[in-house]
């Protein structure tokens, strides 16, 4: 069994911005539709080809500008993502999707204030931005604010219940959360704390229960997303996580959040 294991944030899913994102009439020849398909199935390529054409012939075709910026994210073009999310804010400064958008690019480019910001602002004009509170929810995570992680999914989980990303968030906070504990146990075994005998017994009692957690939510995101990346090992993961549940040691040597 593996004694590291690896997780990699997935990117926001895109659909669920799309209920919020705002709606023009379509550029002919339906473009815009062609171009959202394309992106879906992972073709960005294509998806830019057609996005272009359909905001170039329709410039008032906002969706077709936020699935651009979206698609431009999805192939690492910073620049031309960040030019499309701009152009959407300027023309609909209260658009949330763009907002949200704009902060998971910020995110992947290591802007984390300027990504906190935009996804606050998202959340202000938009509650049910499923895509802001999982951008916040990375951040916390990245924070290491295991509670405050869960706060974030679960607000996630009650806006849309097959939100995988939310899954992965809550996973990832019970990792956290087993991880600290046994850094508390460890170091309380030593006297670093003032832990009376009671409160270390039921912490190390509690610790199979994280890693049960952890697996049951990594496998619930894999079911609603079963073609995610690096699915096969995450399915090991869950496994890994289970089985030293079972034995009750520590199937972690080293623990960094991404």
């Amino acid at each position: 069994l593996a004694t590291i294991l690896t997780f990699f944030a997935p990117p926001p899913r895109v659909a669920e911005a799309r209920a919020h994102a705002p709606r023009q009439k379509a550029a002919p020849a339906n473009e815009t539709e062609i171009g959202v398909r394309l992106f879906q199935s992972g073709d960005f390529k294509g998806a830019i080809k057609a996005l272009r054409s359909a905001f170039k012939k329709n410039k008032d075709d906002h969706r077709a500008l936020l699935y651009l910026g979206h698609a431009h994210m999805s192939r690492g073009d910073v620049k031309e993502s960040r030019k499309a999310f701009d152009q959407l804010i300027q023309a609909l400064p209260d658009s949330a999707a763009a907002r949200a958008g704009l902060a998971y690019l910020h995110m992947l480019t290591g802007k984390r204030r300027d990504a906190e910001r935009e996804a606050a602002r998202a959340v202000e004009l938009d509650k049910a931005s499923v895509d802001a509170r999982y951008v916040i929810g990375l951040i916390r995570l990245d924070e290491g604010a295991w509670l405050k992680v869960n706060e974030q999914a679960d607000a996630i989980i009650k806006i849309d219940p097959r939100s995988a990303n939310a899954y992965y968030l809550k996973s990832q906070a019970a990792i956290g959360l087993y991880n600290k504990a046994d850094a508390v146990l460890t170091d309380g075994g030593r006297g670093a704390y003032p832990y009376n005998a009671e409160t270390i017994r039921e912490a190390r009692e509690a610790q199979p229960l994280r890693l049960l957690e952890a697996a049951d939510n990594l496998e619930k995101y894999l079911q609603l997303k079963p073609n995610a990346r690096d699915a096969e090992l995450q399915r090991e993961q869950v496994e890994t996580l289970r089985a030293y549940a079972r034995t009750g040691s520590n199937p972690f040597k080293v623990y960094k959040p991404s």
